[in-house]
């Protein structure tokens, strides 16, 4: 936007000194512009001190190097970032926002006009015609309320921060549910792939029963269950496969084409090593920005109102240069016009007007106040909460880990002595169900852990820069 606003600003300033030399008056005007500018440079307010917490959480970078373990979901995030209209919408606010706080900068600048004219008339019977044509410049500066537009102006970089954070935080909303999805889609896959190894060792298992049987030494009994028990795990898998599909469809609707294959590759086996930022040296996040620039807009827009109403000051000035080759004759200073006027207005009877929107002002800069407090203590609560979110976590993996490692322990054991005849088909089909179970709480646990990882990176406020870098 920086780009284009500038190249803008430049061709606009080269066909101006272009007009002013032609009609040669590059001087005169020339010099009224300098000194606007220097007043402008003069009167400009300093916005440093004003947005540093913004600036500060702006400017924060990323504990580390996006995680090999969540590599894959990176094209997912190209997809998002290209194809959603919601994005795109973003976008064009956090644009048209800057564009309005760069344009409320110039209240200062003069509006500069051209204008030009050509007519024909007829003087009369004998005279002929009178051609006359001209080419004039105009320069004026209107400021409606003294003070106003440097409030304006300042209200105007707070909207467009506030509007920067609100994208910001509406980015990584979305972000988390399309990363959601392909998690849960990537869930399905790593489950399914478990139970068709664990169907394959059912078959086994049925071939060598289906033998015994054959040869009297198993009952037929035996056999069924096996058999049961198969078709059970897969309509378990067809299942699975279709919950995978629904997800897979709405990716497909939130990015806007079939989601890349390598970001289904997403292993939960390695998420085991992300490794969460701290949260508790964090000051600020993107609501609560939103919230605190909400009310700092509001305390401005109030001081507008004060200015604006009651009684008020106007200034005005103009400077206008006319020039027609048909009217040589003409003075300079037939040829030049200036103005400048100061007014005053105070309302005597307005029906109290003024007095409600000045009410108006007032409470809405109550209400923000509020928000941004209430906002404040959702941060702390809510920073609180992820915190022992992942201490809970932790000791979960641990159990989890330890149980599937008991599971599996207690699988090969049963396996053997099922081989040697010292247990039944029951204690087999009971030992993989549990480690079955096992492996599923490992996997969704491990899927808990990655949302964990990437919630603490929108707290911070730092997913975002992922997303649309």
């Amino acid at each position: 936007m920086k780009e284009k606003s500038s190249w803008g600003w430049q061709g606009l300033k080269s066909h101006f000194v272009g007009t002013l030399a032609s009609l040669g008056l590059l001087g005169t005007v020339g010099g009224f512009a300098a000194s606007v500018a220097q007043a402008q440079s003069k009167h400009r307010p300093e916005i440093g001190a004003e947005s540093t917490p913004a600036s500060e959480a702006t400017s924060r970078s990323a504990s580390g190097a996006w995680p090999e373990a969540l590599a894959p979901l990176k094209p997912s995030f190209l997809l998002l970032c290209q194809n959603s209209p919601t994005v795109a919408s973003l976008k064009s606010q956090v644009a048209l926002a800057e564009d309005r706080s760069d344009l409320a900068e110039k209240w200062y600048w003069p509006r500069i006009a051209a204008s030009a004219g050509a007519s024909v008339s007829d003087a009369g019977a004998g005279a002929g015609a009178l051609n006359s044509n001209f080419l004039a410049l105009r320069a004026d500066l209107n400021l409606p309320a003294l003070f106003s537009p440097r409030t304006e102006a300042h209200r105007s970089r707070v909207e467009h921060l506030r509007a920067s954070w609100q994208s910001r935080l509406e980015l990584q909303r979305l972000a988390l549910s399309v990363v959601d999805q392909i998690l849960v889609a990537s869930s399905f896959a790593s489950r399914d792939q478990d139970l068709a190894e664990n169907e394959e060792q059912l078959q086994r298992q049925f071939r060598i029963l289906s033998g015994s049987v054959r040869q009297g030494l198993a009952r037929q009994k035996d056999q069924q269950k096996f058999e049961a028990e198969i078709l059970k795990l897969r309509e378990t898998r067809l299942n699975l496969k279709r919950s995978q599909k629904e997800a897979l469809e709405r990716l497909k609707v939130l990015l806007g084409e079939d989601l890349p294959a390598s970001s289904l590759a997403i292993s939960w086996k390695s998420m085991a090593s992300l490794e969460p930022a701290s949260l508790m040296s964090v000051k600020t996040s993107p609501s609560l920005e939103v919230a605190r620039l909400k009310w700092e807009s509001a305390q401005l827009n109030e001081r507008l109102q004060q200015q604006r109403t009651g009684l008020v000051t106007q200034v005005s000035a103009s400077y206008g240069l006319r020039r027609s080759p048909i009217e040589s004759q003409l003075s300079l200073d037939q040829t030049r016009s200036m103005s400048a006027s100061v007014n005053f207005s105070l309302p005597i009877l307005d029906w109290g007007t003024d007095a409600l929107q000045r009410r108006e002002a007032v409470e809405a800069k109550v209400v923000a106040e509020r928000e941004w407090r209430e906002a404040e203590r959702q941060f702390v609560a809510e920073r609180a909460l992820i915190v022992d979110e992942g201490e809970r976590l932790k000791e979960r993996r641990q159990l989890a880990q330890r149980l599937f490692d008991l599971e599996r322990k207690s699988f090969q054991q049963i396996m053997v002595d099922y081989r040697e005849g010292r247990t039944t088909y029951l204690d087999w089909l009971s030992a993989s169900q549990n480690l079955r179970a096992a492996v599923q709480s490992q996997i969704e646990l491990a899927n808990e852990w990655a949302k964990y990882w990437l919630r603490v990176q929108s707290f911070r406020g730092e997913l975002a820069d992922e997303v649309c870098p």
